[in-house]
């Protein structure tokens, strides 16, 4: 691989929902640029909420079947300029049903 080159891959996390807590999508830190959220059209839920750890049914409801981007709009790969993006670990989901699911990729490079 050539110096300063960072290879960037497309990676998923499947989050398990519930109607009584809000959960986060990373139980650990995961810093990204951007990602997206995909609420299955089989979940019992029609709709679930995304914000931060006070998530509640306050939040633009999000309908099952759809799927939405989140993208920071600046940054650089080459470290040149400071990154503006997520921690997954600040990204909380409340489902609106038990056990019902949200599929969340995102784009990951490595930082070293």
């Amino acid at each position: 691989m050539a110096a300063n080159v960072r290879i960037i891959t497309r990676k998923k996390i499947i989050v398990t929902l519930n109607a009584v807590t809000a959960v986060p999508i990373s139980i650990t830190d995961i810093y990204v640029p951007d990602f997206e959220i995909y609420f299955p059209i089989e979940n019992s839920g029609i709709t679930a909420y995304v914000g931060n750890s006070i998530v509640d049914t306050g939040w633009i409801p999000r309908a099952r079947g759809s799927s939405f981007q989140y993208t920071s709009g600046t940054g650089s790969l080459s470290g040149t300029i400071l990154e503006v993006g997520f921690n997954l670990n600040n990204i909380y989901i409340l489902g609106t049903a038990l056990n019902d699911t949200a599929i969340v990729e995102y784009m990951y490079y490595d930082r070293s």
